[in-house]
């Protein structure tokens, strides 16, 4: 697998909205990223918006290690 690189212009993005948003919602955002970039890209998030609540829709389960709940087979699970 090819590993993709997140451009510089994202993360001037997230420097914009790091301060500006409180509640951030990521629907499959990642769904086109390999899983390393996509680690990459949670990382900066969780780094850049420290303060806010993310709520992050995704199938992976590599995303699990940035989730604190978890929603599976219709049952909710709490770390």
């Amino acid at each position: 697998m090819v590993r993709q690189t997140i451009g510089h212009w994202y993360f001037e993005y997230l420097e914009y909205a790091r301060d500006r948003a409180k509640v951030v919602l990521l629907d499959e955002a990642t769904s086109a990223l390999d899983e390393p970039t996509e680690s990459q890209l949670y990382r900066a998030i969780r780094e850049k918006m420290p303060e806010s609540i993310i709520i992050s829709i995704g199938h992976r389960s590599s995303l699990n290690e940035f989730h604190n709940i978890h929603y599976d087979v219709g049952a909710v699970k709490c770390d």
